[in-house]
């Protein structure tokens, strides 16, 4: 979707004189021009325009002879222009493959002071909305010369199906409803841009594929970053094929599934299943609580940069990184159509600011926010555009995206933001709110470019897309409900339960019981798992104590998990240790990437 920036002139004549046209300073000096645009959006997205125009003389001695408006859209139909009564006027119509410009030419001197002229350019347009999926999403530009508008008022028609938004910049509005329509009204501060949000999820469906490669003699393993469940985004598998030996999650929140490669194989791990967005952080994952190491200086990110440092003092809190950043980088459609994607990392970038790509964008983010002492950290994934000139991707050839997130620590949430399309869509807001569109593949906290993300797992001389992403509807299987197995324990010191998640979604805090029962000796605890990931199979420590007492009879153990039970029996005469307190998961996972057998990263 394309962001419109509409540009006003003013041309006028002297009365007496022939038509001359003017310089715009002295156009807005000698009119007053009051702006009332109307946006119209159909159950397609599709947008019809209607501005409305007054022009009011200061003098009598001057008039306006034509207006023109000058769009950021080849994508413009239907154009009309005509009077207050109805009478159609002449437009000039100009464009090329970025632009479109209207020139309306008045047939009539409209003469003497405070005299006035309404009259109305009405268009379709293709860039004013987007539906896609399940999200309608509404981008009208800020007015650029507002010098030349005096009073400038919005009014957007929305079908009622898409019911109210989800997110609105500016936040307050005025609602009205009429017929099958909900319209929202800004007034001046419609100047400044709005963007609004319909829909309360994106789905899509995904298919990944990993190519791994073992060059040695010897059987060797190789670990890949799977995408993750975040705060904002849901991940459920359907398929992972081989399955892995295990997945676990790193210290960034990354799921990290380990394979067995054979001697000189090649292997390929294809994932598919759905990734559900929403805008607010409403997922339940594990929380990754930031340590001082998410300020620290690595090779990309040059915290004691003094230029970096100089400029951490004058802008200390994110908005205003985020703000300097999208006002002074330039994104560099060149390099990218050259294929320069080297990555220069926040020193280089941040001393070449004009031609910079989304890595670049990101990079100084993250240096500037550490240098403020606001812990920081990088995503990589999959963004959706329909316009790569306005949205650009550009980390490789599966079209990945690079964006920075920084941790509010008084929500104790990472938020995410995106610079790069903040500056590429003309300041649209990417700050207050992401979007639906962004897809967490990998995330870098404690390395700055480790795990890989999904698309770069490839072997030379194979050039192969790997990362198949589609819109998918609201009718989905259902979400599976909680399927754990318990596999038979291990009573020894420490002893171990291990659990198995049977499903691909992972699950949270889920409540396990045990109930140890000898003689007339009675002790139940309770603990939760904090986290299952998909497919994952996990050791469950349960710290044992060996009972004071011999079993006359017999006593039991009995495990309660997931809704599921299974107890286990003692013989009689035997002596059995008593359950004691405390149930802790144990494992962790390494980085994905830093193992030899990788596949060739490009």
């Amino acid at each position: 979707m394309k962001n419109i920036q509409v540009f006003l002139f003013l041309c006028f004549a002297v009365f007496g004189c022939s038509l001359v046209f003017a310089s715009r300073v002295h156009a807005e000096e000698e009119f007053f021009v009051n702006l009332n645009s109307e946006y119209k959006i159909d159950s397609q997205g599709k947008t019809e325009v209607t501005n409305v125009f007054t022009i009011k003389n200061k003098y009598s001695t001057v008039f306006a002879g034509n207006y023109s408006l000058e769009i950021n859209s080849a994508n413009i139909s239907n154009i009309i222009a005509r009077s207050s009564t109805g009478e159609e006027y002449q437009v000039e119509v100009q464009n090329d493959e970025t632009k479109t410009t209207l020139t309306v030419h008045f047939p009539d001197k409209m003469l003497g002071k405070d005299k006035e002229r309404t009259f109305f350019i009405s268009y379709q347009i293709e860039d004013i909305a987007s539906l896609f999926g399940q999200i309608l999403e509404v981008n009208i530009p800020k007015l650029t010369r507002q010098e030349t508008i005096d009073q400038y008022s919005v009014s957007i028609k929305v079908p009622s199906s898409f019911k109210r938004p989800s997110f609105s910049r500016p936040e307050k509005y005025e609602e009205q409803s009429q017929d099958d329509y909900f319209i929202y009204g800004f007034g001046e501060i419609a100047r400044e841009g709005i963007r609004l949000l319909f829909g309360d999820r994106q789905i899509f469906r995904f298919t990944l594929h990993y190519h791994l490669n073992n060059p040695s003699i010897s059987q060797g393993i190789a670990q890949i970053a799977l995408p993750p469940d975040t705060s904002y985004q849901k991940v459920a598998y359907e398929h992972i094929d081989p399955i892995p030996d295990k997945i676990e999650s790193d210290a960034d929140g990354n799921w990290i599934a380990t394979f067995t490669i054979a001697a000189q194989k090649e292997q390929e791990v294809v994932a598919s299943g759905y990734v559900s967005l929403y805008l607010n952080p409403v997922v339940q994952a594990a929380h990754i609580e930031p340590t001082k190491q998410y300020l620290a200086e690595t090779q990309f990110w040059k915290v004691t940069d003094p230029e970096i440092q100089q400029l951490a003092k004058q802008t200390k809190t994110p908005q205003e990184i985020y703000n300097f950043i999208v006002k002074n980088f330039k994104y560099d459609y060149a390099r990218l159509a050259l294929g320069e994607q080297m990555r220069q990392g926040s020193f280089a970038a941040f001393r070449n600011p004009t031609a910079s790509l989304c890595q670049d964008f990101t990079d100084v983010f993250i240096a500037i926010a550490r240098a403020s002492g606001i812990q920081s950290r990088e995503v990589n994934g999959y963004a959706h555009t329909d316009n790569s000139q306005l949205r650009p991707l550009s980390l490789v050839a599966d079209v990945l995206h690079a964006w920075p997130e920084y941790y509010e620590a008084e929500r104790k949430q990472w938020i995410p933001v995106d610079p790069t399309w903040g500056n590429t869509t003309d300041q649209v807001d990417f700050f207050s709110k992401l979007d639906f569109n962004h897809i967490v593949f990998a995330i870098h906290g404690l390395s700055d470019d480790r795990p890989f993300p999904a698309g770069m797992y490839k072997l030379t001389g194979k050039e192969e897309k790997d990362v198949e992403i589609s819109v998918e509807p609201e009718n989905l299987p259902a979400s599976p409900t909680l399927d754990v197995e318990l596999l038979s324990p291990s009573f020894t010191n420490p002893s171990m339960i291990t659990v198995k998640n049977n499903t691909g979604v992972a699950w949270y805090n889920i409540p396990i019981s045990v109930v140890s029962s000898q003689d007339s000796l009675k002790q139940e605890f309770s603990k939760e798992v904090i986290q299952l990931l998909p497919f994952q199979q996990t050791l469950v420590e349960i710290p044992l104590q060996k009972s004071l007492f011999s079993l006359k009879k017999h006593g039991t153990i009995s495990v309660t998990i997931g809704g599921k039970t299974i107890t286990y029996e003692q013989s009689q005469g035997t002596t059995y240790p008593i359950i004691g307190l405390g149930i802790a998961l144990v494992g962790g996972a390494a980085v994905a990437g830093s193992l030899l057998v990788l596949g060739k990263r490009r």
